[in-house]
């Protein structure tokens, strides 16, 4: 079973064990529909747990979870994150992509020239591809946008690109 990411895990809120989580997801209302998610700790722990409550706050989301009862219960899930199974994400509109759809994929010049592969997303104000360098293994940002990435297809893991000239070169 494959599991996405839709909040990590911030900070304790509270005596009771609330959890301060920062959202990894554009539909903070699927968080707040859930009734149930998985706690994940990176190279760690996991649990299935309950959601008792989900607030939103400024900055995130504060969440009530049956695994944990106490401020020192909740300490102990700080940098986990909170995990659904990949068929319980909430379909997109056609041409849009969750980033666990992108990373992964080989990047491909127009002309057939493979770039590199996917290996994370950024979203600062835009989308970017982090691409590790075929062959080199540097990273390269590619502009996720039109019409630089002309075609994407998640299921055969390609993204096709016609970067202008001197762009892969440029954060090299």
């Amino acid at each position: 079973m494959d599991l996405v990411a839709l909040a990590r895990v911030r900070r304790p809120q509270g005596l009771r064990g609330e959890l301060r989580v920062e959202l990894m997801t554009d539909f903070p209302e699927h968080i707040m529909q859930l009734k149930e998610a998985i706690l994940r700790v990176p190279g760690g722990r996991q649990e299935r747990v309950e959601l008792e409550s989900v607030r939103m706050v400024r900055d995130g989301a504060v969440l009530k979870t049956s695994g944990a009862g106490t401020i020192e219960e909740a300490e102990g899930w700080v940098g986990a994150e909170l995990m659904v199974p990949e068929d319980e994400v909430w379909p997109l509109l056609p041409d849009h992509y969750y980033h666990f759809d992108l990373v992964g994929c080989e990047v491909i010049r127009a002309e057939g020239e493979v770039v590199g592969t996917v290996v994370g997303v950024r979203d600062a104000g835009s989308t970017w591809l982090e691409v590790e360098a075929a062959g080199t293994g540097r990273e390269i940002l590619v502009p996720f946008c039109q019409p630089i990435c002309f075609r994407i297809d998640p299921d055969r893991k390609q993204i096709w690109i016609a970067p202008p000239e001197g762009l892969l070169e440029l954060n090299a």
